[in-house]
Order: structure tokens, then sequence, then C-alpha cells
């Protein structure tokens, strides 16, 4: 969730659909083995917002999955 959260800000270096793809997947598995049941919702809560730099190119990364 954090990756995705700074990616969201804006941070990074040439980050790709597959670094954002990358930590959905692992925030997701994380999620998983800690038995969190609302990631999902906390990820599209952060998308929903619209305040991010990279948010557009997050939600294009992740439409697919979302």
């Amino acid at each position: 969730m954090a990756a995705l959260r700074w990616l969201y800000e804006g941070w990074g270096y040439e980050v790709t659909g597959i670094d954002v793809i990358d930590a959905y997947e692992l925030a997701l598995a994380a999620a998983e083995r800690a038995h969190i049941d609302d990631v999902l919702d906390q990820i599209r809560t952060l998308l929903d917002q619209t305040k991010g730099a990279g948010n557009a190119f997050i939600r294009q990364s992740l439409a697919r999955r979302l």
C-alpha cells in the first residue's frame, strides 16, 4: 500500500505500468497473508481521490484489475 501511495503522489523515477501492477499485486498478497479483507477498498479509496500526480497513470495501469 505504501508503494501505491507514493506512486499515486507522483514519486518514482521512470515508473512503468509494470511497477504499478507489481505494487498492487504485492499489496494484495501481503493483505492475504495478514488476513486483511479491505485492501481493495483501500486501493479504490486512494484512487478515488483526485489530487495525486500519478492518479491517472495508476488508474490506467490497474484498469483491468479493478
